[in-house]
C-alpha cells in the first residue's frame, strides 16, 4: 500500500515538473496538545488529546496570485482519553478519544496581501463523548480564517504566540523555504443548565511547520 500511494503522488507531482509555470509543494506539519473540563450538574469532565497531522499540496503562481490545489493528509498521532467523575459516589469512567474520529483538517487557500502570503487553515470540531446533548470542542485554526467564519472569533482568546500563518512572497522563491509558528489559546465559556451556571473551559497549544519547495525553475 506504502509504494502504490508513493508512485500515485510522484505520477500527480509529474505534470508540475515538466511546466514553466512556477510551482511550489508545500508541507504542513500541524502538532496539537490540548486538555478540557466541564463541571456538570452530577459530575466533572476532564479530556486531553494529543495530534499530530500532515498536510501536502501544492502552490501555483498565478500572476500577481497564487493557486493552491489541495494534497494529501496524513494522521501521524491522535490519542487522548476522557475521565468522567461521578460527584455523588466518586466513580470513574475513563474514554479512550484514539477510538474516536480525530478532528479533519482543512487548508482553505492563499491570500496575497501586499508583499505578504497568508495561509488559511482550520480543523473541524469535535463532540466530547462524555455528554449526552451534542457539545463540540473548538480546534485550532489560522487567523486569517475569521473572515471565513466571523462569529466563532477565535483569534481573541490566543494568550500567547500567533497564528498569523504569514510569509513574504520573495522568501519561496529561494530554494527551500521553511517556518515554525506556534500559539496557545485558553477559553472559558459559563453554560446555562437547569438554572445552574456550569463552568466548560477549554486549552490547547499548537506548533505549525510550514516548508515549500520549488517543484519547477524560478
Amino acid at each position: 500500500m506504502k509504494a502504490k500511494y508513493i508512485l500515485l503522488y510522484v505520477l500527480l507531482l509529474l505534470p508540475y515538473l515538466f511546466s514553466s509555470t512556477p510551482r511550489w509543494k508545500i508541507n504542513l506539519k500541524i502538532k496539537v496538545n490540548g486538555i478540557y473540563e466541564i463541571k456538570e450538574i452530577s459530575c466533572l469532565i476532564k479530556g486531553e488529546y494529543h495530534l499530530i497531522t500532515e498536510w501536502e499540496g501544492v502552490i501555483e503562481k498565478d500572476n500577481s496570485d497564487f493557486l493552491l490545489y489541495h494534497g494529501n493528509e496524513k494522521i501521524i498521532k491522535w490519542r487522548g482519553k476522557e475521565i468522567i467523575l461521578n460527584l455523588k459516589d466518586s466513580s470513574k469512567k475513563i474514554i479512550d478519544l484514539s477510538k474516536h474520529s480525530p478532528p479533519k483538517l482543512k487548508v482553505n487557500y492563499l491570500l496575497r496581501e501586499n508583499n505578504s502570503v497568508n495561509l488559511d487553515f482550520n480543523f473541524s470540531s469535535i463532540f466530547i463523548p462524555g455528554i449526552k446533548e451534542k457539545r463540540k470542542l473548538l480546534m485550532p485554526r489560522s487567523a486569517q480564517n475569521e473572515f471565513l467564519n466571523p462569529k466563532i472569533k477565535y483569534n481573541k482568546n490566543i494568550i500567547e504566540g500567533t497564528n498569523h500563518i504569514r510569509f513574504k512572497n520573495k522568501e519561496i522563491y529561494n530554494e527551500k523555504f521553511m517556518r515554525i509558528y506556534s500559539w496557545k489559546w485558553k477559553k472559558t465559556e459559563m453554560v446555562c443548565k437547569k438554572n445552574n451556571i456550569l463552568p466548560f473551559k477549554n486549552f490547547h497549544s499548537v506548533i505549525v511547520q510550514l516548508e515549500i519547495k520549488p517543484l519547477s525553475k524560478l
